[in-house]
């Protein structure tokens, strides 16, 4: 029987860069000579993009000539690799960044070459006796898996009030999702930004007025464009930055991917643990239990998941273009037979809605842009787990727990914090 609780753990990461650590680790080996530079990128207080964006501007070459396999966060410090095709050493040293060469590939990195990623992380501010239930909760998850939900910072695109952009495109057409991915108000932004979203949101859809707002702003060939051709939505969409049409595509098929999550499991397990999320609040699941051993099983709740086994554990592909699957087919087809009409009514209900179908995820988008279909598993459990427990330095009377592990690529650690500090759906109302 483990520790008992059910509120969420009160806790802080990211104090300092030091405190978030990532490290790519390479499924590949690096070669002495090739066709493609192999770079190490050391990184803090700057997103990859803009990074990169900068050592291409200070190296006056075009800003796509780097490649990497993903995005880290600003509010970390992280290595990750890129390459470049370019055959001059771009190496170079700056105030929160270094891009250092190590070697050479036969290609350019991609998400499939990372193996996984290494996270050092700090779990600072925390009272006395919340170590002891943090690690409890860490050893349970280990053993049910934590659903590989996308977490918020997946959803820089969404609108809290007006939702997902990519989804005014399909049920309500061009010019809403141009309006909403143009004056979208996001948490992140910050008040100048805000400030003139609402101002374009108010001269909508004159667009004179909101291309003088937006002068010197992403958005600025939009407008011009819609200036001169006033009816023609449709192609103007092929104006907007192709970033922002990228991330609006992303965010909505994560969030479709979430809410799948949340109908499977809810259908197959119990609910017994959650965590307040940006978009949709993320549920945390034990094994289901018969009436007769329910009672034991919550004596011992602590919001973590229980003792009596491991979730199912699936490799599902996600809404989008039918991709070409390989051998992932029939590893796919084996593990959902058991689980195929719970898989396809939970996403005949969530397609039902959204008021959209397969078919309408399928087809281009602007920009040249699609929603491409990929595998991924329902689960993620953290491998080569190190704790230790130390006074806080930075709060006075608290606690601190210093955690290593490693995850599969594309996992978050962030989702991992949350399932081992939420709070308790057992011992608690929701």
């Amino acid at each position: 029987m483990g520790p008992s609780g059910s509120q969420a753990i009160a806790y802080k990461i990211k104090c300092r860069p030091a405190d978030f650590q990532v490290t790519e680790e390479l499924s590949v080996d690096v070669l002495s000579s090739g066709k493609h530079r192999l770079y190490r990128l050391q990184k803090s207080g700057w997103n990859t993009t803009d990074a990169l964006h900068s050592i291409c501007t200070r190296k006056k070459i075009p800003r796509d000539s780097f490649a990497y396999a993903g995005k880290k966060d600003r509010h970390a410090l992280t290595h990750q690799y890129v390459s470049s095709a370019r055959p001059e050493d771009l190496s170079i040293t700056l105030k929160n960044f270094k891009l250092a060469s190590v070697g050479f590939l036969d290609r350019p990195v991609g998400p499939d070459l990372i193996h996984c990623n290494r996270f050092d992380i700090v779990i600072r501010n925390l009272r006395s006796d919340a170590p002891e239930l943090v690690l409890y909760k860490l050893k349970q998850v280990g053993i049910t898996g934590v659903p590989t939900y996308f977490d918020d910072q997946r959803f820089g695109s969404y609108d809290t009030r007006e939702g997902h952009a990519l989804h005014k495109l399909l049920v309500a057409g061009p010019e809403q999702f141009a309006y909403l991915l143009v004056t979208g108000i996001q948490p992140a932004i910050g008040p100048r930004e805000r400030k003139r979203k609402l101002a374009i949101r108010e001269a909508w859809p004159d667009m004179d007025a909101c291309a003088a707002l937006g002068a010197d702003g992403k958005f600025k060939r939009f407008f011009d464009y819609m200036r001169r051709n006033p009816e023609n939505w449709s192609a103007a969409l092929d104006a907007l930055p192709k970033e922002e049409l990228g991330m609006s595509i992303s965010a909505y098929q994560s969030h479709l991917w979430n809410q799948f999550l949340r109908r499977f499991y809810g259908e197959v397990a119990d609910a017994v643990a959650f965590a307040p999320g940006l978009a949709g609040d993320y549920f945390f699941y034990d094994v289901r239990v018969d009436r007769e051993t329910e009672s034991d099983v919550a004596e011992q709740s602590v919001g973590s998941v229980g003792s009596v086994g491991a979730l199912p554990d699936l490799t599902l592909e996600l809404p989008g273009k039918k991709q070409q699957v390989g051998a992932y087919a029939q590893h796919t087809e084996k593990s959902r037979n058991e689980y195929k009409d719970v898989i396809e009514n939970c996403w005949r209900e969530i397609f039902l809605e959204e008021q959209i179908d397969w078919e309408s995820l399928s087809r281009p988008f602007p920009g040249g842009r699609s929603m491409d279909s990929f595998f991924r598993r329902t689960l993620f459990r953290p491998m080569d787990v190190e704790t230790t427990i130390a006074t806080d330095e930075m709060y006075p009377r608290r606690k601190k727990i210093n955690l290593s592990f490693r995850l599969d690529r594309g996992m978050y650690a962030t989702m991992l914090i949350k399932a081992i500090t939420s709070r308790s759906m057992r011992n608690a109302n929701h």
